[in-house]
């Protein structure tokens, strides 16, 4: 091996790399090993952001030698949400549920772009279309979700100031669904998952309004 390192991005954003390959010694022989601790204080996050997070090794082959692995994610919630929730009580659920269910397929659409793309990295010239068309067209269904939840969210939750924000939120994540679709179908796969990823934030912000609007209800109730 000749290259190891820890990736990771706040909210799809620009991605930071920690060597990891730098803690190797002579003895580590072809079993590298490493652990690093990412402080998310230092990162000015905040409920409803997320992280996402992988490692990468490579040899001296270059690309054609380099894998990684899943993609995984941190969605950063308030500390207090589970006092909050047990004090909350119900209310709201119904609209929680649907929003957190579209973070979570999201969150697999760019899971599987993410395969597609180190299928590429590990096999140069590989046929994809027909994955990613398959990937656009689930993507295309979660956009037709979001838009379904957002006019049951402008029927349910009415006026206030806090089912506004919520409303615009998810209006914000409509438009990077569509150029993710896009991307997917013209093969543009790193642009796919910008877009992706940019959906996901939107998504991620949403749980957390829903979270701080659903307590909010179930105190006044």
């Amino acid at each position: 091996m000749s290259t190891f390192s820890l990736n990771y991005a706040v909210n799809g954003g620009e991605e930071q790399v920690v060597d990891l390959g730098a803690l190797q010694d002579e003895s580590s022989g072809t079993v590298w090993e490493g652990e690093y601790v990412v402080y998310l204080e230092n990162l000015s996050v905040q409920p409803g952001d997320f992280v996402a997070y992988y490692a990468a090794a490579g040899d001296r082959r270059g690309d054609a030698g380099t894998t990684a692995t899943d993609m995984f994610f941190i969605e950063i919630k308030p500390f207090d949400e589970t006092y909050r929730q047990g004090e909350g009580g119900g209310g709201g659920g119904e609209e929680a549920l649907q929003t957190r269910q579209l973070s979570r397929k999201q969150k697999e659409i760019i899971s599987a772009t993410w395969r597609v793309k180190r299928s590429i990295a590990g096999e140069p010239g590989v046929q994809t279309e027909e994955d990613l068309e398959a990937i656009a067209a689930v993507q295309d269904d979660l956009r037709g979700q979001a838009e379904d939840a957002l006019a049951f969210m402008r029927f349910q939750v009415g006026f206030s100031t806090e089912a506004m924000k919520m409303v615009e939120t998810l209006e914000k994540a409509l438009e990077p669904m569509v150029d993710a679709s896009d991307a997917l179908r013209s093969g543009s796969v790193d642009e796919a998952l910008v877009h992706e990823r940019k959906a996901l934030m939107y998504l991620t912000r949403l749980d957390a309004q829903m979270r701080d609007y659903t307590v909010t209800r179930a105190r006044g109730m």
